[in-house]
C-alpha cells in the first residue's frame, strides 16, 4: 500500500515531532539533575535499627559553600532504598525545618481529577560558609512508595516493609539538587519486646 504525497508528508511530519519532542524532553531531564554547587548537605541517624514505639531520628545540616549569602526554594525528601534488588523504594517529601511532612498545593485538572504538587520551602543563608542544622522523626511523616500515583500517606511502620535500607535526603532546588550520602538502616515493623 502506497500512501499519497500528503499523507506521507504529514506521517513524516508527525515521526519528526515526536523525535524532537521525546529529545527536548530528555535533555529537560538531563538538565534537572544538575548538582547546586552553592550548598552541601549530610544526615547522620541515631539508631540505624528503627522499630515502631522508638523514634527514627535523622539529624542533618546544610551549608552555603559559596562566600555570599544565597537563597533557594527547596523540595525536601527523604529516599529509602532497598539493599536487596527485589525491594521497593520510598519517598517522604519533608519540611526540614519544621519536621513535618512538606505541604502540598493541590489543583483541579478536568472535573474529577486533581493534581499534588510539592510546597517549596524558603532556604535562606545570610552570609557564607554558614550552616543550617536540622533534626527530624522520619516515623511520624508520610510515606509512599517511588513507583506509586499516590502522595505519601501512610506512616513509616505502615507503609514501608521491613528490612535493609539506604537513606538519604534530596534537596530539590531552583539551582540545581543536593544530595547526601546514603546512610544504612534496617527497619522492623514490630519491636524487639514482641
Amino acid at each position: 500500500m502506497q500512501l499519497s504525497p500528503w499523507r506521507s508528508i504529514i506521517l513524516a511530519a508527525f515521526v519528526l515531532f515526536v523525535f524532537l519532542h521525546a529529545t527536548y524532553a530528555q535533555k529537560n531531564i538531563e538538565m534537572a539533575k544538575v548538582p547546586n554547587t552553592d550548598i552541601a548537605c549530610a544526615i547522620t541517624i541515631e539508631n540505624s535499627l528503627w522499630q515502631p514505639n522508638s523514634p527514627a531520628l535523622v539529624r542533618g545540616v546544610v551549608t552555603n559553600v559559596s562566600q555570599h549569602p544565597a537563597a533557594f526554594m527547596v523540595e525536601p525528601t527523604l529516599l529509602l532504598t532497598p539493599k536487596s534488588p527485589e525491594g521497593d523504594s520510598y519517598w517522604s517529601p519533608v519540611d526540614i525545618f519544621r519536621g513535618v511532612p512538606l505541604g502540598t498545593i493541590t489543583r483541579s485538572v478536568g472535573k474529577q481529577a486533581q493534581t499534588i504538587q510539592p510546597r517549596s520551602i524558603p532556604l535562606k543563608f545570610s552570609k557564607g560558609a554558614q550552616e543550617i542544622q536540622f533534626q527530624i522523626d522520619a516515623s511520624s511523616l508520610f510515606w509512599a512508595k517511588q513507583i506509586s500515583s499516590v502522595w505519601p500517606s501512610q506512616r513509616l511502620f505502615s507503609a514501608v516493609s521491613p528490612g535493609a535500607y539506604s537513606l538519604t535526603l534530596l534537596l530539590g532546588t531552583n539551582h540545581g539538587d543536593c544530595e547526601t550520602p546514603r546512610v544504612d538502616v534496617t527497619l522492623r515493623t514490630t519491636s524487639a519486646a514482641n
